[in-house]
């Protein structure tokens, strides 16, 4: 499995919808049995001053000024998660014993080595396990699908949802492992998925497609309190939602050369979810523009890959609709993670951190070929 950010937007927008679905909800607490994690050696990069690297068109390593521990995810090429932390500035990376996630292929589902056991799924996006800080484990769901405090993750079961033609949605108290599930009629004829795409904390903001794009029936939200199911705008092809903003894409009608081939468009927009108010962030005409991350402060970083392969191009943080940083060009398979003003990048070959005052570093580097990507995966504190 490669990690990779190069993601496909789409965007219809229709009118408001005020659209509602019964909700019923059951609590249930999962089993507590554990697994044993599968311990790995330490890996240890010292990093005195920046030294080459061995691959050929890579950054070499640099050693930062601060004092710090990143959570990362070790993504293999198949099979379970495993979470470390790399220590900084001594660069050394180790495998947290509680940090493993095991990945049932079959059924999706993904749960923790720890106990008491979490139980989860991605939602909309890469959707990896990451650490929650507040709660100090690691949870088996995208950082999207906690709540802002860490105390409870939201997640969309796909395999009982399947079997019994009905949504369901499970809120789990990180602490205590109380799972309460709400299952209902999906609100919209002909969705055959769903995915959390927001939790903040009141209500989960679901998104449903077809099996041929991120969303083609808008963005729902589901009240945690009333069990109500709304719908606050048809937004459609969401690749993300946050802080009440749908970020969509859109293939501009005055592009003489649009992107084909289905998900692939050139421009990027801002939806208000409360106002249906669009924003165009960025557009560039003839490219690919895929959005990696959107930090807390509202600002999307993007990849824009140009024409004619699509293969090559650059990453951008996108400060203001219109105004960017450039990051980085070509930095294959990577993964991001905005904390702050950073934003932490990982792949097969290392970690890499971008700051607007010393750019792109490479500050952690992986042996070569040793079969697993890293995922930054929480704040580095």
């Amino acid at each position: 499995m490669r990690v990779a950010a190069v993601m496909a937007l789409i965007m219809v927008l229709d009118a408001c919808s005020g659209s509602t679905a019964a909700v019923h909800a059951s609590p249930t607490v999962f089993a507590t049995a554990t697994a044993s994690p599968t311990r790995s050696p330490s890996v240890a990069v010292p990093t005195p001053t920046p030294v080459a690297t061995s691959t050929p068109g890579d950054l070499p390593l640099s050693r930062v000024s601060f004092s710090c521990r990143l959570p990362v995810l070790m993504v293999p090429q198949e099979g379970n998660f495993q979470g470390a932390f790399i220590t900084f500035p001594a660069s050394t990376m180790a495998p947290d014993p509680a940090g493993l996630i095991t990945n049932n292929v079959s059924s999706s589902l993904l749960r923790t080595g720890q106990s008491p056991v979490l139980g989860g799924d991605s939602g909309l996006g890469t959707g990896l396990p990451f650490y929650d800080a507040a709660e100090r484990r690691w949870l088996p769901v995208g950082a999207g699908q906690a709540s802002p405090d860490g105390s409870h993750y939201a997640y969309v079961d796909r395999s009982s949802s399947a079997s019994s033609k009905l949504m369901q949605v499970h809120v789990v108290d990180v602490a205590r492992a109380v799972d309460r599930t709400f299952s209902f009629v999906p609100p919209t004829p002909g969705a055959t998925w769903t995915q959390v795409a927001d939790f903040d904390g009141a209500g989960v903001s679901l998104v449903y497609g077809n099996g041929q794009s991120y969303s083609d029936y808008g963005v729902w939200r589901l009240d945690v309190t009333t069990g109500r199911v709304t719908s606050p705008a048809q937004v459609s092809y969401v690749e993300s939602v946050r802080a009440g903003i749908a970020w969509v894409g859109l293939n501009d009608p005055h592009d003489p050369n649009p992107p084909g081939g289905g998900q692939s468009f050139d421009t990027l927009i801002a939806v208000n979810l409360a106002t249906s108010m669009r924003t165009v962030w960025t557009y560039k005409p003839g490219s690919i523009i895929s959005l990696a991350s959107v930090d807390a402060s509202g600002h999307p970083t993007v990849t824009l890959l140009d024409p004619p392969d699509y293969v090559s191009g650059t990453t951008e943080r996108l400060v203001a609709p219109g105004t960017a940083d450039f990051v980085y060009t070509d930095l294959d398979n990577w993964s991001v993670q905005a904390d702050g003003n950073r934003l932490w990048f990982g792949n097969d070959r290392g970690v890499y951190l971008y700051t607007p005052a010393a750019g792109m570093q490479k500050v952690f580097a992986l042996p070569a070929n040793d079969g697993i990507d890293l995922a930054p995966a929480g704040f580095c504190r």
